[in-house]
C-alpha cells in the first residue's frame, strides 16, 4: 500500500547502510507487487491512482497487485491490469503499455536518467546508489531494490526521466542487444564515414535514413551528407554530433573521441538498445523560417 511504503522509503533515506547490507527486506513478496512509469508524454496527459493515492511521478511507483489501479486523463480513467513482478511502461499521449518481468525483460536495480549531471547525483545519495554516464548523454542510476526504494520518491530538480534498463522489448520483435548481427556490425566498422565526404550517394543505405526523429525529449537529425546531430528538445543543447553509417538492420554513430553508438532499424525508426525508439519526426512548416531541404542539409547555395 502507498502509505506503508511511504513509511519503508522514509527508514530506506534514513539507513541505506543498512538496506545496502540486507537488514531490511522489501515488505511485499516480488509477485503481489507491480510497478507504473509514466514518460514525459504520458505524464503530460495520465495520471496514476491506486488505494486512496493518485500522481504522475517521474519515477517508478509499487502498487500492490490486489489494490485496482487506473490510468486517468481529461476523458475518463482506464484500468491497468497490474501483474505481480512486473514493471507497466505508459509510453506517449495515448496511454500505451508496455509490460517488461523484472529481472528477465528490465534490471530492478537500474534505471537510465534523462537528467543533469547534478541532479541523478542527488538522486543517486538519496537511494544510496551510484550513477555512471552514458554515450547518448544519459545517466545510469545503479542502487540495490532501486525500484522499491525509489517509489514515490520526488526525485531532485532536473531529473526529467527515468527510464527502464530493458533487455529487450516483447512487443517488438526487432527489439536488440548491442552485440547482436555481427555482420552487420562489421560491415558498419569497415567502412569509415568520414572517408565519404560530400552528399549522400543517392539510394543508398544512408540516404534512406536521412531525416529528423524523436523519441522521448530527444530529437536525432541525419542529414543528407551524412552526419548527424543529437539534441535536447527542451534546451535546445547539443548532446552529441558526428557522422553515421548504415549496414543491414544497424545503424551506427560515431563522434570524435567516443565509442560508437549503435541503433537497431526497424522499417521507419530507429531502435536504441533500451527499447527506446526514434520515430520520423514531420518538419516544421516552411512559414518558420526554414525549408524541409534546408533542415536537412539539401539546401542550395544563394
Amino acid at each position: 500500500m502507498p502509505r506503508r511504503r511511504g513509511l519503508f522509503l522514509a527508514f530506506s533515506l534514513l539507513c541505506p547502510a543498512l538496506l545496502s547490507a540486507g537488514c531490511a527486506q522489501p515488505i511485499d513478496a516480488p509477485d503481489a507487487t507491480a510497478y507504473v512509469l509514466l514518460d514525459p508524454a504520458a505524464r503530460a496527459r495520465w495520471t496514476v491512482a491506486s488505494d486512496g493515492w493518485q500522481g504522475a511521478p517521474i519515477l517508478p511507483v509499487a502498487l500492490d497487485v490486489e489494490e485496482t489501479a487506473v490510468l486517468r486523463g481529461p476523458e475518463g480513467a482506464e484500468r491497468i491490469p497490474l501483474r505481480g513482478g512486473m514493471l507497466a511502461h505508459v509510453r506517449g499521449p495515448e496511454g500505451e503499455i508496455r509490460w517488461l518481468a523484472l529481472g528477465e525483460e528490465a534490471r530492478d536495480d537500474r534505471l537510465t536518467l534523462h537528467s543533469s549531471k547534478a541532479a541523478a547525483a542527488a538522486l543517486a545519495a538519496l537511494v544510496g546508489g551510484e550513477i555512471s554516464p552514458r554515450r547518448d548523454g544519459m545517466w545510469t542510476l545503479t542502487a540495490p531494490d532501486l525500484l522499491e526504494r525509489g517509489s514515490f520518491l520526488e526525485p531532485p530538480e532536473g531529473v526529467i526521466e527515468a527510464l527502464p534498463d530493458a533487455q529487450r522489448d516483447p512487443g517488438d520483435p526487432a527489439a536488440f542487444a548491442p552485440s547482436a548481427a555481427q555482420d552487420a556490425l562489421d560491415a558498419l566498422a569497415a567502412v569509415p564515414a568520414a572517408a565519404r565526404g560530400g552528399a549522400l550517394e543517392p539510394g543508398s543505405a544512408e540516404a534512406e535514413l536521412v531525416g529528423l526523429y524523436a523519441a522521448g525529449l530527444r530529437t536525432l537529425l541525419l542529414d543528407a551528407s551524412g552526419g548527424f546531430t543529437l539534441e535536447d528538445r527542451c534546451t535546445g543543447e547539443v548532446v552529441a554530433t558526428g557522422e553515421y553509417s548504415a549496414a543491414g538492420d544497424r545503424v551506427m554513430l560515431r563522434s570524435a573521441g567516443a565509442a560508437p553508438m549503435v541503433l537497431g532499424r526497424q522499417q521507419d525508426r530507429l531502435l536504441q538498445p533500451g527499447g527506446v525508439a526514434f520515430a520520423p519526426l514531420a518538419p516544421e512548416p516552411s512559414g518558420r523560417g526554414e525549408t524541409e531541404s534546408e533542415l536537412l542539409g539539401n539546401g542550395g547555395e544563394e
